[in-house]
């Protein structure tokens, strides 16, 4: 069974004769009881529970929705994040092994640009 749309909802308007929902920018459907017009939500407005019909249960979804999408972001950037770190760490790897290569090899020389080898 459709639900009933939010009363007054803010996206919800009236013009020439049709209700549209113009957070969804889609007709809505609607029927009269006992002289009252009852304007049902739409499926995408159900499906997202982000505007609706104004219930506790309704704002759990929500909240819960939202932590949901928050934590997403969040293990993203964690993951990005990481990469990046790991990559930068192994740059500095290779610089410091680079670096420890050239400093055995330039210690391994004495005053006269030879070799301790050499030099004997």
């Amino acid at each position: 069974m459709k639900q009933e749309c939010l009363n007054k909802c803010e996206f919800q308007c009236f013009d020439n004769g049709i209700f549209s929902c113009m957070y969804y920018n889609c007709v809505l459907t609607n029927y009269t009881q006992n002289d009252k017009v009852i304007i049902e939500r739409c499926n995408e407005c159900i499906d997202e529970s982000l505007v609706g019909s104004d219930t506790k249960e309704e704002d759990l979804a929500k909240i819960k929705k939202s932590i949901g999408w928050l934590g997403d972001i969040f293990y993203s950037f964690k993951d990005d994040f990481e990469n990046i770190l790991t990559e930068a760490y192994r740059s500095i790897k290779k610089l410091e092994h680079q670096h420890e290569d050239t400093r055995i090899s330039t210690d391994s020389r004495n005053d006269n640009g030879k070799t301790d080898i050499q030099s004997e």
